[in-house]
């Protein structure tokens, strides 16, 4: 990342750089004369972009769209990776799955692919990991499926079995391979 030296020393008023689910803020800023002509090399500290806080109405409609037509799931993006936790919503309606992106403030909606005439276009909201956390925690209350049960394994366990940097002890792998196990089997 290259920025040049009009940036302010306070992080707070500094410009913030989002890259899809992270926002970076400069941790160091070299104080440069202006007769330097290169840019600064700065380092960057990377902050989780967070759901927006919601009202107890779009919070209660969210967990009855999430308990009718969503999915809390724990999904591999390859098949060496660990299960990331996913929230996902599926539907037809692409004004809905874009009302829950405005409110909630993370996530991304993407197209079916249609395999037969007979089929409508449809599309799914998705959000994942630490946001879907977010959201999780906030819908808990009102979650009435298996998806409850599903939730509550999920705030009690994933953060303390999912390290930040994705480096895993044998100890911690274990007991997360069993989470993984005991919350996939919770089923309707």
């Amino acid at each position: 990342m290259v920025v040049d030296q009009k940036c302010s020393a306070n992080p707070k008023t500094t410009q913030r750089f989002s890259f899809g689910n992270h926002v970076l803020y400069p941790l160091n800023f070299l104080r440069v004369p202006p007769s330097a002509a290169p840019p600064v090399i700065i380092d960057y500290m990377v902050e989780y972009k967070k759901a927006k806080s919601l009202s107890k109405t779009e919070v209660a409609y969210l967990a009855g769209i999430i308990d009718g037509e969503g999915t809390i799931t724990l999904t591999r993006r390859n098949i060496y990776k660990n299960r990331l936790l996913v929230l996902t919503i599926s539907n037809n309606e692409l004004p809905l799955l874009e009302y829950i992106v405005k409110i909630t403030g993370v996530g991304k909606i993407t197209r079916k692919n249609i395999r037969s005439e007979n089929h409508s276009l449809g599309y799914t909201y998705q959000t994942a990991s630490r946001q879907a956390l977010d959201l999780i925690r906030s819908i808990y209350p009102f979650l009435r499926t298996y998806k409850k049960r599903r939730a509550a394994l999920v705030l009690k366990h994933y953060l303390k079995l999912t390290p930040r940097n994705g480096k895993y002890s044998p100890t911690l792998l274990r007991k997360r391979e069993k989470f993984a196990e005991k919350f996939l089997a919770t089923v309707p």
